[in-house]
């Protein structure tokens, strides 16, 4: 499925990863759907804008995010194997 740039407009937490207001994530259109529904979240492009050029912020690839905190979590997991 394709993904999507949406600015968060409320601190918020998907897939254990927590967002802060004003953040730009790159997510599957699925989630795009849930944030927006939710008012978590806004895809339009003029407000992705705002927030990379105005404020600043950077894109954060959310499947990046859910694969680092995956590997983290195998870490901890095999540590605690031993």
């Amino acid at each position: 499925m394709a993904s999507k740039q949406v600015r968060i407009l409320a601190d918020t937490t998907v897939d254990g990863i927590g967002y802060k207001a004003n953040q730009v994530i790159e997510v599957d259109e699925k989630i795009v759907k849930n944030l927006e529904g939710a008012g978590a979240a806004d895809s339009n492009k003029e407000a992705v804008a705002y927030c990379t050029t105005e404020l600043g912020a950077k894109v954060i690839k959310h499947a990046d995010e859910v694969a680092k905190l995956a590997k983290e979590a195998k870490a901890v997991g095999d540590e605690a194997a031993k």
